[in-house]
């Protein structure tokens, strides 16, 4: 007869029971915190002594998790216990936006860590690391901003991740360029919008909304000959607006062309014609900057 034994379970104990370090562990800290509680009743508890009991608590769930690294659940409860222990110790220390700024950022770094640690497989961890990120760094810098530059910012962190998906693989996710453009034009309006009258305003959106076209015409201009049709519209217009806005831009444009054409003329006439490198004239031999005198013939006689 072949002898009974016990199911194993991982690493050789029996199956159905959690190893030794996990129960004291776990119990160690359901015992601190609880008499903690107790105390916290009949006496007036110091935040720093909170403060260090609760990171205490995070400190065992870590050690859980260090124990045996299967156990990754133990780490929330660990960062968690610690981040609120954290919190309660510099609490005071912060000002304005702090409390909001700091949690933000606790809530942000798990899923920054998550994807650092496997980009490819974990990439969707950026979404919410950026977006927790972003609104911490607004309400750090927010007071700081003038005007609409609140609005600037968030046109800009909006449409970076656009931007940024496109440069990765611009073959493939070429569409990513669309909200990018859309999101950097309007951010680059409310920069300028101050110094812009109603003409260039609206001139400035038709140069805006005929740019693409243009691009799309670089990028194949046998295939995409069509765009010249709106872009040039749109881009005459904007034009037309412009120097309706500005009325010394036509006298500037002719002064300027005026000195380049001078300056051209000026720089052609004090250089030497260049001499023919294919042809007749080729084999002909340029004339002598000054004459010497008759090599042959009856006057050379006389010489």
């Amino acid at each position: 007869m072949g002898e009974n034994r016990m199911p194993e379970g991982r690493e050789g104990q029996p199956a159905g029971r959690e190893p030794a370090s996990l129960n004291w562990l776990v119990g160690l800290a359901l015992v601190v915190l609880g008499v903690l509680f107790l105390i916290g009743q009949f006496f007036q508890m110091a935040d720093m002594f909170w403060s260090l009991a609760l990171v205490g608590v995070g400190m065992t769930f870590l050690a859980v998790y260090l124990t045996d690294r299967a156990r990754w659940w133990a780490l929330i409860p660990a960062y968690i216990f610690s981040v609120t222990g954290a919190f309660i110790l510099i609490q005071p220390l912060l000002w304005g936006e702090g409390d909001a700024i700091y949690w933000l950022a606790a809530v942000g770094l798990p899923f920054l860590v998550t994807f650092l640690v496997s980009p490819r497989r974990n990439w969707w961890a950026l979404i919410p690391a950026y977006l927790f990120g972003s609104v911490a760094a607004f309400l750090m810098v927010e007071r700081l901003l003038p005007g609409d530059w609140d609005a600037i910012y968030w046109l800009a962190v909006v449409g970076a991740p656009f931007l940024i998906t496109a440069i990765t693989n611009l073959s493939k996710r070429w569409w990513a360029l669309i909200p990018a453009y859309v999101f950097g034009t309007a951010g680059t309006f409310l920069l300028l919008e101050r110094m812009l009258n109603d003409e260039l305003i609206a001139a400035y959106w038709l140069f805006a909304i005929a740019a693409p076209f243009f691009i799309v015409l670089v990028i194949n201009p046998r295939r995409n000959w069509w765009a010249l049709i709106p872009g040039g519209i749109l881009a005459a217009i904007g034009f037309g607006l412009t120097v309706a806005a500005i009325e010394y831009l036509i006298p500037a444009i002719m002064l300027v062309a005026g000195i380049y054409l001078l300056l051209r003329y000026m720089r052609g006439a004090g250089s030497a014609p260049e001499r023919p490198r294919r042809g007749p004239e080729a084999d002909l031999e340029p004339p002598s900057q000054h004459r010497e005198g008759p090599d042959s013939g009856p006057e050379a006689d006389h010489g």
